[in-house]
Order: C-alpha cells, then structure tokens, then sequence
C-alpha cells in the first residue's frame, strides 16, 4: 500500500537521520509526501531538514513545496533560516526566505534587525519583503520613489501596497479588438491595492467569521488548490464580494488594475515585450504544474505587486463590454452600467503567456467557480490605526 510505504520511508528517514538525502529527493514526486510525514516526528528532525531543505534551493525553486514542509512540520525551527539571511550571498535564496518567514516573523526576534538591514537592499524583491515583514512587526519606513507605502491589515493579515494617482494609456494596439483603442485614462486618487491575490488561509478567516452563510470555495477540499499560501479560487464574482464587505475592501476597477500592473510602463508585460521572461515573473501554463502557486514565489513588478501577471485570474468591479474602450470617460472609468459577463485580469496558472499580458481582457459570468480564478482587493478608506509604528490599518467590518 502506497501510504504505508510512504509512512514508514518517513520513520526510517527521520530515525536514522536521513535528512539530506530527503531533502535531495523531496521535490520527486513520490517522496514529497515521504519529506511531510518525517517533519511529524522531532524538533531535531525539523531543523535538520530545514537546514538541507534550504541548501537544496527548495524555497525559491519549489516554493509550493517549501511553504508545504513549513505548515505541516508539528515544529518551526527558525534556526535554518536566520542562518541563511545572514550569510546567503544570493538574492534569490535571500527573497525566497523573507517570503515564507513573512507570517511568522514574531517568532523571530532576530527577523526585525535583519529585516532592517535587508530594507536597503539593491535588490527589489529582498527590500519589498523586508519592508512587508517591518510593517507586519508595526515598524514603519518612509515610502520611497521606487518603492510605495506598505501596511497590513490586523484583522485579515492582508498586505497593501499605496498606488498613487496618475494617468496611463490603456490597452495595446498589439493585442485583441477588445484591447482597442488605446486611450488616455486618469486615476483621480490614489489607493491601496493587496500586494497578492486574496490567499486561502485569509479566506479562511472570512469563512470561520461568518459560518454557514457563506459557501466553500469549489476546489476547497483538493490538496492541489486548498494549501494556505496558494491563492484562494473557485470562488464566485458575488463571493468575493462577500469577502470584501467582510473585510472592509472592494474589487478594483478593470482600468485601476491595469494602471497598477503596468506600474508606470508601456510594454506588454510590465517587465518589458518579452514573453520568454514570464518564467521570471509569473505563473503559467509551461510552469505552474497545472496548479496555483503560492503567492509571492516569482518577482513582483515595478510597484512591488505580485502575481499580477499568471498565477490566478482576478476578478474585477466593472461588467465586460467589448466596445467599451471606444467611449470611456477618461477619468476613472468604472465600466458599463450593465453586462452578462464581469471583467477578469491577469492570465492564470493553465493559460499560455499571450493570456498573462498587462492590456489583455477575460471574462465570466460572476457565477463562475472556477479552479484559475480568484481575487485581490483594496481597502475601503477608513482612516488609520495607531499602531506601534503607524503602518497598520484595520479595515472597517463591513464597509
């Protein structure tokens, strides 16, 4: 039987402590599930194998896996870890450590000095984790030109980031009909927006708030798309707004989104023409393992976005029009009054690359529950709280 097999590879290998070896053969398929059942057995065993887990590059070449071995391990050592922040000389490695210690940085107390330093690292992607683990402490940073605002929500432990206001060309002449004209569209004021798509264990927190009122999402009891980090799908246009009124957020317009994932450029994607680079930069159809990842696992883009591009649809505020362009206000436009289908962006984990582009337009029914789509938000403006360093906000319940 395949499951005790599994089982008792697991006891040998923590008994006889095989933890490098593990480590070596736990992105194999048949031994992934041999490397979680031995993180059930000691503390010693743990760290051992976070240790190797880390040499091997798991965090940031199987990012699904390592978030996998940290929330089923039965203990969290975070030895490994602070070793490896404060001698690796690989950003990469740095940016994949940041991202799984984000929500246990107060079992750290070392992460807020080495956060601290890595805060002026050269390195986008280091310094916009460090910053996000600095807010997630109450410590708060001065925004800077290349690098917006950062503030989690108390209650949701959703992180935003704080676009501002300015005016883009929207669409793309390269692209599809509905892609067309490229027009001129100004956001008035600036906002916030979630710096990933909305997670399934932040869902969980919705779902656990309001009980039976609310439905499970379609594919919340497949290991493949429930795990805590991956981005909540299968969930319906009208559930996620649900979830925003609980959380005291929105959906972004179709043109705020846009806006925000081209982060001040004019290519195709907003790290530049080339498709080759998606790899880099987001999740699709040659990558993702026909699954989602977890979020934040690839580079963010200019404004420190994640997944923006791939990954997971988002749903959007407005209804699809596919003439919709052609007449458009130019300020803050907020899509036609009325449709049969709501607008979707983003490309997700089973689409091909043409699908992930910054200008390019889905959409759905706002019934569908669908297993590559899902969500991110922006807070409604309800003021600040006081925090120990001025950077959390707490949402309004039921904005």
């Amino acid at each position: 039987h395949l499951s005790f097999q599994e089982y008792l590879a697991a006891e040998h290998a923590a008994r006889e402590g095989l933890a490098q070896e593990l480590a070596a053969h736990a992105p194999e398929s048949w031994w992934r599930e041999v490397a979680l059942l031995s993180l059930r057995r000691s503390r010693p065993f743990c760290e051992a194998f976070f240790r190797e887990m880390l040499k091997a590059g798991i965090a940031e070449n199987h990012p699904d896996l390592a978030e996998r071995c940290l929330n089923e391990a039965l203990y969290f050592a975070p030895g490994p870890f602070v070793k490896e922040l404060q001698r690796s000389r690989s950003p990469q490695r740095v940016a994949a450590v940041l991202r799984l210690l984000r929500d246990r940085a107060d079992q750290l107390p070392e992460i807020e000095k080495i956060s601290r330093r890595l805060a002026q690292s050269k390195d986008r992607e280091t310094q916009g984790f460090a910053r996000e683990i600095l807010a997630r402490l109450g410590i708060g940073l001065p925004a800077e030109a290349h690098q917006p605002g950062v503030f989690v929500d108390d209650r949701t432990g959703i992180t935003f980031l704080e676009i501002p206001a300015d005016e883009f060309m929207m669409g793309s002449e390269r692209g599809d009909s509905d892609e067309k004209p490229v027009h001129r569209v100004r956001i008035s004021q600036g906002f916030a927006l979630g710096k990933y798509p909305v997670t399934n264990a932040q869902y969980a927190l919705f779902l656990e708030a309001v009980g039976s009122t609310a439905k499970k999402p379609a594919n919340w009891d497949d290991r493949r798309f429930n795990q805590h980090e991956q981005p909540v799908v299968g969930v319906s246009w009208d559930e996620a707004q649900a979830f925003c009124k609980w959380a005291g957020c929105r959906l972004p317009t179709e043109a705020e989104w846009e806006y925000a994932c081209r982060a001040g450029t004019t290519t195709e994607y907003s790290f530049g023409d080339d498709a080759k680079k998606l790899g880099e930069n987001g999740w699709f159809n040659e990558n993702s393992g026909s699954q989602p990842q977890p979020v934040g696992a690839k580079k963010p883009n200019p404004w420190g976005l994640h997944d923006m591009h791939g990954n997971v649809w988002e749903w959007c505020q407005d209804w699809f029009s596919t003439d919709y362009y052609s007449k458009s206000p130019e300020t803050d436009p907020q899509g036609p009054q009325q449709a049969a289908y709501r607008v979707i962006r983003g490309g997700g984990w089973a689409l091909d690359a043409r699908n992930c582009r910054s200008a390019y337009r889905g959409w759905r029914g706002p019934a569908y529950r669908i297993s590559d789509l899902g969500f991110r938000v922006a807070p409604v403006p309800s003021g600040r709280v006081a925090g120990p360093g001025g950077t959390k906000r707490q949402a309004e319940p039921g904005a």
